[in-house]
């Protein structure tokens, strides 16, 4: 019996519409956890991360110089910027970039805090990429971004001959914090929440070794049930042979 029982405890067999059962049973566990989950996850996001804010500039670059003048780009130009692009990203995100931005700022930032600072990304395949500023404060932001304006275009075209890039964008002051996101992070906690309220119902469920009904029975012994005992209080409509056998959920109701 003991061997049964574990058998019945490691899932082995498991009935899934007595769990369903359970966890309907007890939904007002599971919408508890869910909303200690999403409350606590906001409680901590609010109190202990610290809202970070995002400038952008875009910077459009080309193999030409800027003095010279074309009547027309031809697709190999284009080609030659695009796959320049990274190399350009490159340069604007150099030690000696970053120097030159530092000294810009009066020195209030140093090469590494701008590096951490400072992302740089192509934009949709084209020849422009843009060099993102992450700070806690948007007007400081803003303005680290403004000054990788000033220095990166005269930097790549000095770097690199033959080639000339222009500002398209400057920063502007933004009116949203970029991370963290609230709503993300309380659907996230809520989601957990009900997780662990499913996972601790389970182990309840599975961890109650009484026999309750006939199927208890028989999945503990492979023998046939000779009988059953009669419940003479309730009627024939609701068991045709009146007898009653006790449900799981009816039971844990006592």
């Amino acid at each position: 019996m003991q061997e049964t029982l574990n058998e019945r405890n490691s899932g082995i067999d498991i009935d899934l519409q007595g769990l369903l059962r359970a966890y309907l049973r007890r939904w007002w566990v599971i919408l508890i956890c869910m909303i200690l989950g999403a409350s606590i996850a906001l409680g901590i996001t609010y109190r202990f991360v610290t809202p970070m804010y995002q400038a952008k500039i875009s910077i459009y670059v080309n193999n030409n110089k800027g003095d010279e003048t074309k009547e027309y780009l031809s697709s190999s130009d284009l080609s030659a910027s695009k796959s320049l692009v990274n190399t350009y990203i490159s340069i604007a995100k150099s030690e000696r970039v970053l120097e030159k931005i530092s000294k810009n700022l009066n020195g209030e930032y140093s090469v590494g805090q701008l590096n951490k600072a400072i992302k740089a990304s192509q934009l949709n395949d084209t020849e422009i990429f843009c060099i993102y500023v992450l700070h806690e404060d948007p007007k400081e932001a803003a303005r680290i971004a403004n000054a990788a304006a000033d220095v990166a275009p005269g930097e790549i075209s000095q770097i690199i001959d033959g080639t000339s890039a222009e500002v398209v964008d400057t920063a502007k002051v933004p009116t949203g914090r970029y991370s963290p996101s609230y709503e993300r992070m309380t659907l996230l906690g809520g989601a957990l929440g009900v997780f662990l309220a499913v996972i601790l119902l389970t182990l309840h469920y599975l961890s109650d070794t009484r026999i309750k009904n006939e199927n208890d029975l028989t999945m503990l012994y492979p023998l046939p049930v000779l009988g059953r005992i009669p419940n003479f209080d309730i009627t024939s409509s609701e068991n045709s042979y009146g007898y009653y056998t006790t449900t799981r959920e009816e039971e844990s109701n006592k």
